[in-house]
């Protein structure tokens, strides 16, 4: 039998389920990610929810909400949860924005969500997930990383909303989300900047998030101007190696699978991708 319980309180969520998501770290790092970023920053989450899926008395399955206006994060588990957890959240939430999660999953969720209603389905991105364990440094040259300060306002702004509107072109408030973000990663200390050997500001990465054990690498960005000299390959390596350094045991991230550029730049340093992850957008 499919039992379905739900709590706002994402450490009573990390209680039970944090030792099965960290079985498969990096797969599940947006969940593990997200989850710890509640507990440390409670005010980022109001509105959050954390799903833990049981048959009879064992855990087989998790889901989470950041925000309203947010997919829905699944984890790996069987079809037949899945349409139960798709029925329980149609009651919660019949205009849910989305599912996200890995790919079988995710699909599964999505061909559910459209028996219980006339939803447009619209396929957001197809992503590879990716982890590494130790960096395959590039040649850098003589340039240098900085940590992205207030001072780095204007520039960091500018890259933030070059990611998203690459990544995300249908996002209607890339500039006021480029915002956000900015001040939240200089709270953090977590954006990273690249400087040339003429100390000019070229590519930018971040840690976005992490679990127990890994530090996930994010915002990945390099403008056009810039593009074909290798700064996004030093940037991601850089960042990545200050996680290792900083005791994290691995990195991870997502690559757009569609980009076959970036997905041989990252295994060139080190990445190996692991599994895949399926985002689809709903609309009523």
């Amino acid at each position: 039998m499919i039992r379905i319980e739900q709590t706002q309180d994402a450490q009573e969520f990390l209680n039970l389920n944090e030792d099965i998501l960290l079985k498969n770290e990096s797969m599940n790092n947006l969940m593990l990610g997200l989850a710890n970023g509640a507990v440390e920053r409670p005010d980022r989450f109001q509105n959050a929810f954390f799903v833990t899926v049981y048959e009879n008395e064992n855990i087989i399955g998790q889901s989470v909400r950041t925000h309203g206006d947010r997919p829905l994060m699944i984890s790996e588990m069987p079809k037949s949860a899945i349409n139960e957890l798709a029925n329980y959240i149609f009651k919660i939430d019949p205009k849910l924005f989305g599912v996200v999660g890995e790919k079988n999953s995710s699909t599964s969720f999505k061909k559910q969500w459209q028996n219980l209603g006339k939803f447009k389905i619209r396929m957001g991105m197809h992503q590879g997930i990716y982890e590494l364990e130790k960096v395959i440094m590039p040649n850098i040259g003589n340039g240098s990383l900085v940590t992205a300060t207030i001072d780095h306002t204007k520039i960091a702004e500018r890259f933030l909303e070059g990611f998203i509107r690459d990544c995300f072109p249908s996002d209607k408030k890339p500039k006021e989300k480029a915002q956000a973000m900015f001040k939240r990663f200089v709270e953090d200390k977590t954006l990273f900047l690249w400087k040339n050997e003429n100390s000019e500001i070229v590519s930018m990465a971040a840690k976005n998030r992490e679990s127990r054990n890994a530090a996930t690498i994010s915002m990945v960005y390099t403008p056009n101007e810039h593009r074909g000299k290798g700064y996004g390959s030093i940037v991601t390596a850089l960042v990545s190696k200050r996680m290792l350094d900083e005791g994290k045991k691995k990195c991870n991230l997502f690559t757009d699978l569609s980009n076959s550029t970036s997905n041989s730049i990252y295994q060139k340093i080190g990445y190996r991708m692991i599994g895949e992850s399926m985002h689809y957008n709903f609309e009523v």
